[in-house]
């Protein structure tokens, strides 16, 4: 960080899920947004955004370093972060995580009880040449995303995590920490998180440890 931004280091850029959908300078978000017709309002395409980033943020933990994903639009290869977010889209683009047929580009509770570990490893290309860590665990998080989107009176009749836009002020996305806080949801729906990662804070997140390097006192200068 010294080295390549100091002293202007108001200069990094941002680094989050939207510039993982970005990887290789390609806006795909914008193309995804222009890919809609005129008069789909503002909100509606928030929510389908909200749809689309709560999803693929909660798949973006470690693939491990022998997963990789070829991108159907392009033909090029990522890994990563970066593979999991292009793979992601493209699942959200081909309707994987949607119930209606007529709109694809969503993701609702019906749908996403609709997932198998099968339809995931197709999504995410995973074969024994091309394994993926913890496919298992995402498939299971998201199916449990689908009871925690059981809420009519928040996400609608059918369970859009984009239909809390306007709903409640304190609707937030730790886009940092592959893992998603919805403040109205009710206690036992916190099982979507993973629960065999240690807690920090009494808050799981599968991205955080507890690290022995840090004081365990507090810092009196």
């Amino acid at each position: 960080m010294q080295r390549d931004f100091d002293p202007d280091y108001a200069s990094i850029p941002p680094h989050g899920r939207w510039q993982h959908f970005n990887a290789g300078g390609r806006d795909r978000i914008a193309e995804l947004s222009s890919s809609w017709p005129q008069e789909i309002d503002h909100s509606e395409r928030c929510r389908r955004l909200i749809d689309l980033f709560l999803v693929s943020v909660l798949l973006d933990a470690g693939a491990g370093t022998a997963w990789s994903y070829k991108s159907k639009q392009n033909g090029r290869v990522y890994k990563r972060s970066e593979g999991l977010a292009i793979a992601s889209l493209e699942m959200f683009k081909d309707g994987l995580f949607s119930s209606n047929k007529q709109q694809r580009h969503q993701a609702d509770a019906a749908g996403l009880r609709e997932l198998t570990i099968e339809k995931m490893a197709a999504g995410l290309q995973v074969s024994e040449q091309n394994p993926m860590a913890g496919l298992e665990g995402r498939a299971s998080l998201l199916i449990r995303l689908a009871d925690a989107l059981s809420n009519d009176t928040l996400f609608g009749a059918d369970g859009r995590p984009g239909n809390m836009l306007g709903k409640s002020p304190l609707f937030f996305v730790l886009a940092t920490t592959d893992t998603i806080r919805l403040s109205h949801l009710p206690p036992h729906n916190t099982s979507i998180l993973r629960s065999h990662r240690p807690p920090a804070d009494s808050l799981v997140c599968s991205h955080r440890r507890p690290s022995t390097h840090l004081a365990t006192e507090p810092y009196n200068p």
